[in-house]
């Protein structure tokens, strides 16, 4: 009887360490699984779509990390400048280079989610938004945003002689361009998905529609 309170205390001090490693675990599983999305997204945009551009003029993983940083927080930023480094370094560049040019990925999409999340106090459940939320999206999201990686890659590239001068503006562009339709199509179907599960809803007729026509604009 005399070891039942040693066994309460040390059932005290353990509990807390477990919690922690479960919740470590359960971090780095998401970031892992939102690198390899990202990654993988990133190889389908660039080969299954013959894009053979430095700059993509679209550009899934952005859409893919904003939904991913708004949906699930913030600290999942790693998991965007993780598979952005492989992307890069499967397009054949330097290491160095790669390593520095993957934090503008994780940037636009920690500056991107911060300012929605502010805008978005109310709800994050897209079946919530009205029309000042869809407005606020494009505006913001689509078309703000996205100008963080493009001066940030733009910049970085021209720096170590990758982009000449005359190419800045319209490689700043199509960065621009790639990032926002990427956010424009992938965010808000991402966002809906994760509103479903939430609500424990299958994806409803409407839905597939929705989904058919965002998946068309890919084409």
């Amino acid at each position: 009887m005399a070891m039942a309170p040693v066994l309460h205390e040390i059932h005290d001090i353990y509990q807390p360490m477990a919690t922690d490693h479960q919740w470590h675990t359960s971090y780095w599983v998401r970031v892992g699984c939102l690198a390899v999305c990202f990654f993988v997204s990133a190889q389908l945009s660039t080969t299954a779509l013959n894009i053979e551009a430095a700059a993509s003029p679209l550009w899934p993983p952005a859409g893919i990390a904003l939904a991913a940083l708004l949906i699930y927080g913030q600290n999942l930023w790693v998991g965007v400048a993780l598979g952005a480094l492989w992307a890069s370094l499967a397009d054949s560049a330097p290491w160095w280079l790669s390593l520095i040019l993957c934090f503008g990925s994780a940037l636009q999409a920690l500056v991107g989610s911060h300012f929605l999340r502010r805008r978005w106090e109310r709800s994050l459940q897209l079946y919530d938004w009205q029309l000042d939320d869809l407005l606020t999206f494009v505006s913001l999201g689509v078309l703000v945003t996205p100008i963080i990686n493009a001066v940030y890659s733009t910049l970085v590239g021209y720096g170590f002689g990758r982009i000449p001068t005359q190419e800045l503006i319209a490689n700043a562009v199509v960065i621009w361009l790639g990032d926002g339709m990427g956010i424009l199509v992938l965010t808000p179907l991402l966002l809906a998905v994760a509103a479903g599960r939430q609500r424990q809803q299958t994806l409803r007729i409407a839905s597939r529609w929705e989904l058919g026509l965002c998946l068309g604009m890919l084409d």
